[in-house]
């Protein structure tokens, strides 16, 4: 992306989707993409970033409640910020071992809160991992993109395509929580007829305490209660999808 977005470019009516909040600890360029995305897909989120430059850039992006300016390794800060109310929150610091102490820090505030880490020092990663955070290295990221777009140009164009055509319905890969009360524990995914009612496929089924993954499934595959369907879709589909059998993710 050539820039960071100004979001009164974006559609009048925010797309359609989950309203949790999350947190993103760090305002520096990586973070300038994952708020584009979030702003994008409707998501809302806040911005802890201890330098008084850093905020003020982002201040006249955003609104201003969406800034916390602050240490994010400091309980108070991120308490200030909503993690106690948060679904997410992405440590992006410059070093690990900061965001070793945001993981942890954050995670005493709220044992269930979804945590991920920008990886730097791979010596590092397995401390993380060991505090409750998913590790992400963004330099084995981007490595992969590099070479699926040497190998696979055309894979790699479709990927681009999505993640970052201009769209007032931007299509994006997104997952869909199967819930006791939805009706759908305990039917077949041919039963559900969920392209029919959705217009969506199923492309993956995500199951079990490990987050195992059963690609292309089956319609003969019985879905339950936990399971999270993985599809690619604008949100109008995607919302037709979690009404019909549990709730966004």
């Amino acid at each position: 992306m050539a820039g960071f977005e100004d979001p009164t470019a974006a559609p009048a009516t925010p797309p359609a989707g989950p309203k949790d909040l999350y947190v993103l600890c760090g305002g520096g360029a990586t973070a300038r993409v994952v708020e584009e995305e979030l702003i994008r897909t409707g998501r809302r989120f806040v911005v802890v970033e201890k330098d008084p430059a850093t905020c003020e850039r982002l201040r006249g992006v955003l609104p201003p409640e969406s800034v916390v300016e602050g240490d994010a390794t400091d309980e108070a800060v991120l308490a200030r910020a909503g993690v106690r109310e948060a679904r997410g929150l992405l440590a992006m610091l410059r070093e690990d071992k900061l965001n070793l102490v945001v993981v942890v820090t954050a995670l005493q505030l709220q044992p269930s809160l979804r945590v991920v880490a920008s990886g730097h020092d791979e010596s590092q990663w397995e401390r993380l991992r060991r505090a409750g955070a998913i590790v992400v290295s963004a330099a084995h990221i981007s490595g992969r993109r590099l070479a699926t777009g040497l190998i696979h140009p055309e894979a790699s164009g479709f990927l681009n395509e999505m993640l970052t055509a201009p769209s007032e319905r931007p299509i994006r890969i997104e997952a869909v929580l199967v819930t006791p009360e939805g009706g759908a524990a305990g039917r077949t995914l041919g039963a559900l007829e969920i392209y029919r009612h959705a217009r969506v496929q199923v492309i993956a089924l995500c199951r079990g305490a490990d987050g195992s993954f059963a690609y292309n499934p089956a319609d003969a595959t019985r879905v339950e209660a936990g399971d999270r369907l993985i599809c690619i879709g604008d949100f109008e589909r995607v919302d037709r999808l979690a009404a019909l059998v549990g709730r966004w993710e």
